[in-house]
């Protein structure tokens, strides 16, 4: 009777645990979009605007959101797979909610979590290192795409320096595995990359590859809002801003997804204000990227919070 009521009181705990965080995102949400009202209602006018006059346009980026995740759904789902058999469902859902709780959680902590914790195993730690190893992957193409961003603001006439950046950057990924199995030896960091001794090279490029097609999707969303907000600009100015912005709100701390909106604000500004275009446009593109792959997602997932199992 005592295991009984024990039981109960650690599911009661758990489903107000549970209620904290729902609120607590929904409190964020709501704080963040008065705050940015202004921007959030010109944003959703031009977007309005752009479905009437560019229909299947939009139509197209909208169906992207899914794919966009879907593949990081993909890319989880190979991760676990070294450890044990995830349905793509379940990666997906463990995606969704790790999004959800990243919104109320200091860098991103809250992706770790809500991923791990709907994996059907006791020793839910060692999944940590598989998730890193994702994000370094998905750093990849960031960093190299980000060189053409980089090139157009600091380096304009000298693209030997940005030839000079991929190659030193080709020498550390070709040997990355050998890096990681190094730092792996040491205790201070076993926990995180002891990881990547359970990943052959073909199963890395293989993560590598969807990274880098995750990077396409989304940076095609961004350009077709770019493309119909601002379409004086060239598309290869277009593609360098992006890809600025991206490589921008990758490197710089933020706290939550919420100030990853000032991040994305901000580099968007630095890049496209010396083009002399009208940089309300170009914020509202940003912002329209971020409520359809950030904040509708987690609008969405938000439910799945209530279906997590206790730890």
């Amino acid at each position: 009777m005592a295991w009984v009521k024990k039981a109960s009181a650690k599911d009661i705990a758990w489903f107000g645990a549970k209620l904290v965080v729902i609120i607590g995102i929904v409190t964020f949400i709501f704080f963040k979009l008065k705050d940015n009202q202004l921007e959030l209602k010109r944003a959703l006018s031009y977007l309005a605007l752009s479905f009437k006059n560019a229909p299947f346009t939009m139509i197209l980026l909208i169906l992207l959101m899914p794919l966009n995740w879907a593949l990081e759904a993909v890319k989880w789902k190979l991760l676990v797979g070294a450890y044990q058999n995830v349905k793509f469902v379940n990666a997906f859902k463990g995606v969704l909610l790790g999004l959800s709780l990243s919104f109320i959680t200091p860098h991103g902590i809250g992706d770790y979590f809500g991923r791990i914790i709907t994996l059907n195993t006791e020793n839910r730690m060692q999944y940590i290192g598989s998730i890193l190893i994702g994000r370094v992957c998905q750093m990849v193409p960031t960093l190299l795409f980000g060189i053409i961003g980089v090139h157009y603001i600091w380096f304009q006439g000298q693209l030997y320096l940005a030839v000079l950046l991929v190659i030193i950057i080709g020498f550390i990924l070709l040997f990355r595995t050998h890096i990681f199995k190094y730092v792996s030896k040491y205790s201070l960091f076993n926990q995180f990359f002891g990881a990547i001794k359970y990943y052959s090279r073909g199963l890395l490029l293989l993560v590598m590859g969807v990274s880098i097609l995750r990077y396409a999707v989304f940076c095609s969303q961004f350009l077709i809002l770019i493309n119909l907000f601002i379409p004086q600009l060239s598309t290869k100015i277009q593609f360098a801003g992006v890809t600025w912005i991206f490589l921008a709100k990758s490197v710089i701390p933020t706290f939550n997804f919420l100030s990853d909106l000032g991040v994305r604000e901000f580099s968007a500004m630095y890049f496209f204000e010396k083009y002399q275009v009208d940089l309300t446009m170009v914020f509202s593109a940003s912002i329209g990227i971020w409520m359809l792959n950030i904040l509708l997602p987690t609008l969405l997932a938000t439910p799945l919070i209530f279906k997590a199992k206790r730890p």
